[in-house]
């Protein structure tokens, strides 16, 4: 992680003031943290929101062979796994947006853009029996037991960054209560 920015904006008589950070490669992206606050407290929010972030990364992240994600997704499908309380919540989160989106967004869209590529490079168009998967849940969750329900891959990229923004700033809260987080385009903030 390369720090790019730290900034104080305002009179360095004022104690509290409001402090920028900047850092390259955080999830692969640009993390950009604003707080108000003493300088102490702006560099401990900073470093609690990263923190946090990196805690998230190993339990969410497809890039990471050893994340708790992808351990679950390795467990054969009707098998229950044990998740974590985070885990849990990103499950619970795609399974409501499916049902809210009618099935606009479903973590499995992977499988049909695995698909059309293989088709395109036949040069036909593919046999959409992969379709019936798309009807159900993709897991059954019970309070922390997990059970996959669905044989294909499944990508959370489009909800998890959003929790993890929001996540690290309730960890940056302890030390700023007036901070916001920008995270390659997902933002969080609290405070005025």
């Amino acid at each position: 992680m390369l720090n790019l920015v730290t900034s104080s904006l305002s009179k360095l008589s004022n104690p509290k003031r409001i402090h920028r950070f900047c850092y390259e490669n955080v999830l692969g992206t640009t993390f950009e943290l604003t707080a108000f606050g003493s300088s102490k407290d702006a560099h401990r929010a900073c470093d609690l929101a990263l923190a946090e972030i990196d805690r998230l990364e190993s339990i969410y992240s497809r890039y990471k062979p050893k994340s708790e994600l992808n351990r679950f997704l390795l467990v054969p499908i009707g098998n229950s796994f044990k998740v974590s309380d985070d885990l849990a919540l990103l499950l619970q989160s795609s399974l409501d947006w499916v049902k809210q989106s009618s099935g606009a967004f479903h973590p499995g869209v992977d499988a049909y853009v695995s698909l059309w590529k293989q088709a395109e490079k036949l040069g036909e168009l593919p046999e959409l029996t992969i379709t019936e998967y798309f009807q159900d849940d993709f897991c059954k969750l019970e309070g922390n037991l997990a059970t996959r329900l669905f044989p294909f891959s499944l990508n959370f990229n489009a909800i998890a960054k959003g929790l993890i923004v929001d996540k690290a700033l309730q960890a940056a809260n302890i030390f700023s209560p007036q901070i916001s987080i920008n995270l390659g385009g997902d933002l969080s903030h609290s405070g005025h």
